[in-house]
C-alpha cells in the first residue's frame, strides 16, 4: 500500500473518532440536562405539595377553633369608641401596635335578653 493512501485512511479515523467524540459529548451534555430539569420539577412539585398540607392543616385547625368557640363579639360605633378614648388622648394611649395605636378604657355593656 503506496505512503498516500496510509495518511488518507489515518486522516479518515481521526475524523470518524473526532465525530464519535463529539456525538457522545453532546449525549452526555443533553442526559446531565435533562437529569438536572427532572429533578428540578421533582422538587418544585414536592414543595408545592407539602406547602398544601401545611395550607390545609392550618385551615383545619382554625375551622375547628371556631366551630368549637362561638365568639359574640360586640360592636361600637366611632361616636361610642370616641367617647371612651377622650376623643383619642393621648392620656389613654397605651401604645403603638402592628394594627395601630392601642388605647385602654372600659366600657360597661350591659346584656338585656
Amino acid at each position: 500500500m503506496p505512503s498516500s493512501e496510509l495518511g488518507k485512511t489515518t486522516f479518515a479515523f481521526k475524523s470518524w473518532n473526532c465525530r464519535v467524540k463529539r456525538k457522545i459529548e453532546f449525549i452526555a451534555i443533553l442526559i446531565v440536562v435533562l437529569l438536572g430539569v427532572i429533578f428540578f420539577l421533582v422538587y418544585k412539585k414536592r414543595k408545592l405539595q407539602k406547602e398544601e398540607s401545611l395550607k390545609v392543616s392550618a385551615e383545619s385547625v382554625c375551622l375547628t377553633k371556631t366551630e368549637n368557640e362561638d365568639l359574640e363579639l360586640p360592636l361600637f360605633d366611632f361616636k361610642r369608641i370616641a367617647n371612651a378614648t377622650s376623643d383619642f388622648s393621648q392620656n389613654k394611649k397605651l401604645g403603638e401596635g402592628g394594627f395601630g395605636r392601642v388605647y385602654n378604657v372600659i366600657i360597661v355593656i350591659n346584656h338585656t335578653k
